[in-house]
């Protein structure tokens, strides 16, 4: 399955730039697919970066630099996923994630949501797994390469 989820990656890196959706990256319309992701590293640093749902399960597509620790090139232990409703607003850390794939190569890691949170940060409930479905929005990827010149909105 890893095998797979690596694969997926890296055919990510090579179509994300593309939607057959006609705004599906204006902003106004994606703004809430994205999310804040913190954590700590080892020295207590808080560290954050930022992502974007994929799929309506909740699975987030970021940079593998964003959840591995640069002292140790290992993945954070805990990393949070703060969801955003517009560019105004807090971001609320409603989920533990964790990150089901990544690859240094290719900068990208695949993180899913695997425990809620209540508003203290602390876990709610049991895991969450794989098959959950938020109703998230999330931005679809296109299902083919671009060839130069296509128009990519």
């Amino acid at each position: 399955m890893k095998k797979f989820f690596m694969s997926m990656i890296a055919l990510i890196g090579l179509i994300l730039p593309v939607s057959q959706a006609n705004a599906a990256f204006n902003y106004p319309e994606t703004i809430n697919s994205i999310v804040h992701l913190s954590s700590v590293d080892f020295e207590e640093n808080v560290i954050s970066g930022t992502g974007f749902l994929i799929s309506a399960d909740g699975l987030i597509l970021t940079n593998a630099h964003t959840v591995l620790d640069m002292n140790t090139e290992e993945p954070y232990n805990n990393l949070w996923i703060c969801l955003i409703d517009n560019e105004y607003t807090v971001p609320d850390c409603r989920y533990e994630g964790e990150i089901f794939a990544y690859s240094r190569y290719w900068n990208l890691a695949l993180i899913s949501p695997a425990y809620e949170l209540d508003e203290k940060g602390n876990r709610i409930g049991e895991y969450i797994g794989e098959t959950e479905n938020f109703g998230l929005p999330y931005v679809e990827l296109a299902d083919y390469d671009p060839s130069i010149g296509d128009n990519l909105s």
